[in-house]
């Protein structure tokens, strides 16, 4: 069995009018939850991640008529309503950029943050970094410790929403390592990690994008991913 990847990624116009796009771009439900948005930068990222995903769902299954359908731990899942197989999708959004990867046979979860995002990675460490990990951060020069943070976190959260275990997942029990790239999972997870498909890739010069693909049995083959922009314009 093969699968088949396609990552959508979009600039958010900086001049989008909300008020006028919400009724074409989101539902009823979509258009409350966005109007409780407190900032109006996560409210446009909001809208534009409903907008790419609706612009994506329809180029790879040809129609927007869907539900989303979310499981207990969070993970979202799109069900057609004539039946048809159901679509896996992950959305991601920073700092002007935002981003769906969707497939029609294999898990999918995808994260993005900017190149030069700085982190006080002491106070997260002990959440989400493996002993491996902080003994690897404490042997780079200073200036270079929050940007190996925010690798390593980026990948996580990638493959936090693939496995979509949500908060369940244990972070520190697990190590990733880069060139080449690799996932080490604790043997009390009972995690695969030999058969997930994981990337790392830098967009538009300043962007890292993690991208994880869950196969669903060790015959899936991960043939292709496509990363196409979108302006937001031609949707």
């Amino acid at each position: 069995m093969s699968s088949h990847i396609t990552v959508f990624f979009t600039v958010p116009p900086k001049d989008i009018a909300l008020d006028k796009d919400l009724n074409v771009f989101l539902s009823l439900c979509e258009i409350e939850r966005a109007e409780k948005y407190r900032f109006a930068k996560d409210r446009a990222a909001f809208v534009v991640g409903r907008a790419l995903l609706k612009y994506a769902v329809e180029v790879v299954a040809g129609d927007s008529n869907y539900v989303l359908e979310i499981n207990p731990l969070g993970k979202p899942l799109l069900k057609f309503c004539d039946g048809r197989p159901a679509l896996h999708f992950s959305l991601s959004h920073t700092e002007g950029l935002v981003v769906c990867a969707i497939s029609p046979s294999v898990p999918v979860g995808v994260d993005v943050e900017r190149k030069d995002r700085q982190v006080d990675y002491t106070a997260l460490g002990s959440l989400c970094l493996s002993d491996l990990e902080n003994q690897k951060i404490q042997t780079l020069p200073h200036h270079r410790q929050s940007e190996y943070f925010m690798r390593i976190w980026v990948v996580k959260e990638a493959i936090v929403k693939a496995l979509g275990l949500g908060l369940s997942l244990p972070l520190p029990q697990l190590t990733i390592k880069f060139d080449p790239l690799s996932v080490l999972c604790s043997p009390s997870l009972h995690l695969e990690s030999e058969a997930w498909s994981v990337i790392e890739r830098v967009l538009m010069d300043d962007y890292r994008v993690a991208l994880m693909a869950l196969p669903t049995d060790r015959k899936t083959v991960l043939q292709k991913i496509e990363w196409r922009r979108i302006v937001l314009k031609k949707i």
